[in-house]
This record gives structure tokens, sequence and C-alpha cells, in this order.
């Protein structure tokens, strides 16, 4: 017999024997043999049940297969053993985040802290949690003692400019974005946003950049990115019509190659109720309700069921208002784009409308799937989609002309493609300022990124030609010194003192936003982006608007709407009609008395408000649509 002790009858031999299963079950958790990893830990903790580094692993493992409650009862384990142990401690302070159990998570971290005030991870995780639960005064806390505890720390930065972007520190914001991209040239969130902020302030040549290096392998980071891009070209006279529809039809073939689309079958009965179905992540206060809620409130109940999919973040007043007027409603921001499809399927949806194009909250993707048979975009972008899956976009004839390229057949509506639902808030339309200041107070309520150089060009003509006259200019951002100080500098360029320029920022309510239009006499649309929105608000205050007609939607807007008005007086051919009918205008203080004292009832009168005319044409359209697919599709 040998006298050789064995190592599993030595008490040294034992904890080797453990320690030595711990190595092995390390190795197979780095070469994602994640079983094997588990089974391990098993027979280490059956033989002592209190060694922790199993525990600890455990629960990583536990973590890593996304058992979210079996790894939080492997570290509760461990804590019962060491409850000092800070990394266990942060760990679940992750899952309880995974949880959506913010509070608990804060609760784990600052105890983790409070054993090691130099984890700097747990200091990033309070920061960043402190900012999702709005919280941002102790969001920065913990945000600017991570990154002084580890100056490179990127994602604190990343946060940290996420805190200031929120609370309109725009200097700090981009600061930050900018550091985080510095320590990660490829940190395509940070970039993203950077472009963000760029474009409010109107520095598109800025934005455009950081959205051109946003790119990430991360599939949604980079729809996102080009979805800024593809807006983005809008603002600026830089990029020809051609040029923008051919980088849409690039983004359309590039998404849709990638999914399948299956078969639908419908009851081909030209006659029948149509089911409708508007996708949005605008059913809530935004420019959109305001013209897609006169097409709720009129529509013909008989011919037609409707269902709204809701990409919304939140739900206001409008939100519940909207839910109203619709036979059902889908809240779908949970969902992912193939469940969206599979639901607009089986809601058995004939017609599926776009409200969104590439702004902000779209699904697009849920239309490549093509989940119903007849796929229209309408009213919340200035081009086309670039996908071919959807058939058709609702517009008309002066929005946009023949050639306009798209992707999608263009159904051109008799009269305006929009109808405005006046602000039930709106106050009464005063007595023109000039009549008191005397003086000429032209106006644009526009976002900044359309107020381009060209635009202030112009304007700066304008005011050269109109003496002692100004120029009152709101915009969400104006009340920081980013912004104003880019506008003092382009129309000092144009030889415009900042004494003739009335900066404006955010209005508390639409109350306030539109009490200002009386301190304005005649407002100058933007160019190339027209306004849409702000161009029926000014009129509904009494304003009129000069516009300058371009060759492709996103300029001819305004052309719309004027001429919907009986207003193509204010509608210019060309740069040098622009500066002459504004002039010719501010000149003609009777015809501004006028158009103040009739520019609401004129609005009331015209098709612009007919909620039930756009309500008919667009189920027109509707109707036209189908009955082609129907005769398309019979046997």
């Amino acid at each position: 017999m040998s006298n050789k002790i064995g190592k599993s009858e030595s008490t040294n031999g034992f904890v080797d024997n453990l320690q030595e299963l711990f190595e092995l079950a390390i190795a197979a958790q780095q070469n994602r043999r994640l079983p094997l990893a588990i089974e391990l830990c098993e027979a280490i903790l059956s033989k002592q049940s209190n060694y922790p580094n199993a525990w600890y692993l455990l629960g990583v493992i536990k973590r890593q297969q996304n058992k979210i409650g079996e790894a939080i009862a492997a570290l509760e384990n461990l804590l019962q053993i060491q409850p000092k142990n800070f990394a266990a401690l942060s760990n679940l302070g992750v899952l309880c985040i995974q949880r959506q159990q913010p509070q608990k998570a804060i609760e784990y971290f600052t105890q983790a802290i409070e054993i090691n005030p130099n984890y700097v991870q747990a200091y990033g995780n309070l920061g960043q949690l402190y900012q999702d639960t709005n919280q941002p005064v102790k969001a920065i806390d913990y945000l600017q003692k991570a990154i002084e505890l580890d100056p490179n720390f990127v994602t604190a930065h990343y946060n940290l400019g996420n805190v200031y972007r929120h609370l309109e520190e725009l200097s700090k914001a981009i600061a930050s974005y900018q550091r985080a991209i510095e320590l990660q040239p490829n940190h395509s969130k940070a970039c993203n946003n950077l472009g963000n902020i760029y474009l409010k302030l109107g520095e598109l040549d800025l934005a455009y950049q950081c959205y051109q290096k946003s790119k990430s392998s991360n599939t949604q980071e980079n729809i996102t990115r080009e979805d800024n891009l593809l807006l983005a070209m809008h603002y600026s006279s830089t990029f020809s019509p051609q040029e923008i529809y051919r980088q849409h039809e690039v983004w359309g073939n590039k998404y849709e190659s990638q999914l399948s689309k299956d078969r639908i079958d419908r009851n081909i009965d030209p006659q029948r109720q149509l089911k409708i179905g508007y996708v949005s992540g605008d059913f809530k206060t935004h420019s959109v309700s305001y013209f897609l809620e006169p097409l709720l409130a009129n529509r013909d109940r008989t011919g037609f069921s409707v269902t709204c999919y809701a990409n919304n973040k939140y739900s206001d007043r409008v939100t519940d208002r909207l839910r109203s007027l619709v036979d059902s409603w889908q809240d779908i921001a949970h969902l992912d784009d193939a469940a969206v499809a599979e639901l607009i399927r089986a809601d058995g949806i004939d017609i599926l409308v776009d409200l969104a194009g590439h702004t902000l909250g779209n699904r697009l993707l849920v239309f490549a799937y093509k989940p119903a048979p007849l796929q229209v975009t309408y009213l919340g972008y200035p081009n086309t989609t670039g996908l071919s899956s959807i058939d058709y976009c609702l517009s008309d004839r002066l929005a946009d002309i023949e050639g306009e390229m798209a992707t999608e057949s263009i159904l051109r509506l008799p009269g305006c493609f929009l109808c405005y639902q006046p602000s039930a808030d709106a106050p009464d339309v005063n007595a023109l300022p000039c009549q008191t200041n005397d003086y000429i107070t032209f106006g644009s309520f526009n976002n900044l990124a359309k107020v381009s150089t060209e635009t202030i060009l112009l304007w700066g003509l304008i005011l050269h030609q109109v003496p002692n006259s100004r120029i009152l200019i709101k915009a969400k951002y104006l009340n920081n010194s980013l912004a104003s100080d880019r506008l003092y500098r382009l129309f000092d360029r144009v030889g415009i003192d900042r004494d003739r320029l009335d900066l404006r920022g955010w209005s508390e309510n639409t109350q306030e936003h539109l009490q200002l239009y009386n301190e304005v006499d005649l407002a100058l649309d933007t160019y190339p982006y027209h306004g849409t929105t702000t161009t029926c608000e000014a009129m509904w205050m009494g304003v009129p608007v000069i516009t300058l007609a371009g060759k492709s939607h996103v300029s001819r807007v305004g052309v719309s709407l004027l001429s919907a008005m009986g207003l193509e007086e204010l509608i210019a051919g060309s740069q040098t009609e622009y500066i002459s009918k504004a002039v010719s205008l501010a000149n003609d203080r009777s015809k501004l008395v006028h158009l103040r004292q009739n520019l609401r009832f004129q609005m009331t009168n015209s098709s612009l408000t007919d909620g039930k005319a756009i309500a008919r044409n667009i189920e027109i359209a509707y109707r036209q649509m189908w009955l082609k697919y129907c005769r398309n599709n019979r046997n």
C-alpha cells in the first residue's frame, strides 16, 4: 500500500482541490462554456457552501445568461458571507437596473461606495441612475467624482454630456461629449448627440461632420445616426435634391434587403370598410398632432376603421384627445420592429400610414417588413422615405411639383395636403405693433437649423432696405450664448448691428409663445427649409408671411400654405423678389393693417382649416389606392 496521501484525505489538499475547481470554472466561463462553469461552481459549493468566490462567479454567470433572479440570489448568498464585498453590491445594483428597480440599485451602489470610497464604476453608475430618475444635480456630483477618480472614464464624460444637454447647458455638454470622443473616437452615441446639439444651434456643417463620425456596430445606433444625417441634409443648400434622393434610396435598399416580407392575404372587396393604421412617436403635444387631429376628428367612421400605433415615450392631454378619436390604440414603444409588424398583420390593417419619416421616434423598419398590403407616408417628413415597401406619398401639386424624385408614388391631393388646427389657447390678435413703435418688426419663430446663412443674408438685405426696422427671432436655444452669439456674428457679417436683433428663447406654454406674434408686423420664412406650423401660427395671429419658393418639397410647403389662404402675392419666385416683396409690404402700412385685422377670419374660412375637406380628400385617396390594389390582385 502506498504511503502517499491523496488530496481528498488532507485538509490542505482539500482546499487546493477547491481552488483547482474554481480555476477550472473561471476558464470555462471565459471560454463561454457556461453550463460547465455552473456545474463546477455548484460542485465547489456542495463541498463548502461558504466559498465566496464560487458564489460571486455563479452570480456573474447567471447574469450573463440573463437569469436575473438566480444571479441576485447567488450574490445575496455571497453577502451573507462577506457583507462588505463591494463588487457584489455593485453587481446587485446593475441587476436591479435590469429589473427596473432604480431605488434599490441606488442603495446598493451607495453601500459599495461607503465600503470603497474610490470605487469609480459605482460613482459612474450612480450618476447615470440619478440622470435617469431626473435628479440632475446629484447626477452631476457623482459623474464629476467618477471623472475626478478616473479622468479617462469615457462613459462618465458621455453621461455628463447628457445631463448638461438636458439642462440646456450646451457649452458644458459639448465639452463633455468632445472629451468622450477624444478618449474614444468611435463613440457613436457621443458623436450623434454632439451632432444633435450643433444642428439645434444651426451649425449645420459641424452637425453633419459629427453624424458622419457616429458609426457603430450597433444596428439601432447606426439607424439613428443615418436618420439624423438624412434629416440634416434638408437644412442646407449644399446638397442637391438629386443627392438627397440618392442617399434616401441607399438607406432604403440597405435595410430592406435584410428583411423578409410575407405575402398578405386580404378580402379583395373594393367597397368594404378599410382598416387604416397610423404610426408615429408624436401622438402628443407636437406639430404633427396639429395637422393630424382634424383628419381624425372628421373621418368617415362607416367606411374606415382607424388604429393608432403610438411610439410615444410619454403621453399628455393631446394623446388622450387623439385616443378618443380612433377605434383602437396600440402602444408600441416597448416592442421591436418585428413584433410591431406582426401586431399590425394580426390587426388586419389594410393601409398603414407613416407620420414620421426619418424624424425622431419613427418606426420605418416596421414598414420595411411590409405588414400591410398598402403603405403610405404622410405629414411628418419633407421627402421620400427611401423605402420601396411604402407605396404612396400624400402631398399636393404645389408642395411636390412634377419631377419630384421619390421611391413612393406621389399622390397629389386637391388643394393643400395639410389642414391646420389652431390652438384653443391662442390669444386675441392685437393691433399692428408698428403703429405704436413707428418701426417695422420682422419675425421668424422657426428652429435655428432652418435659419441658414443663406436665410440670414436675405434677411440682412431686407433690414438694410427698411430703415430702423428690427427682427425678432424666437427659437428654443436662443437664451443660450452659443446660439445667440452665432446669430449676432452672422448678422454682423451682413452689416446688421445687434441692437436691431431681438432674440427670444423657449416659451413655457403655447399661449405665451403665440402672444409674441403680437410684437411682430411681418414674418419672413426660412430657406431652403420652410416653416410649416410656424407659418400657420403666424397667420392665425394676424402676421403675414413672405416665402421663397424652391424646387423641392422642403422649400415649397410655404407655397402650398399661402396658396390655400389665397395669399399668392406673398410667394416669391427668386431671392430678388423675396427681398422686394418683404420691403414693399413693410412699407405698406395700410396693407399690413388690413392683413392684421382679417388674416384669422380669412384662415378660418379657407381650406387650410377645413377638417372635413382634408378627411374627405385623404379618404378618397385611400379608396383609390384600395381599388387599384383590388384590380391588381384579383385571381
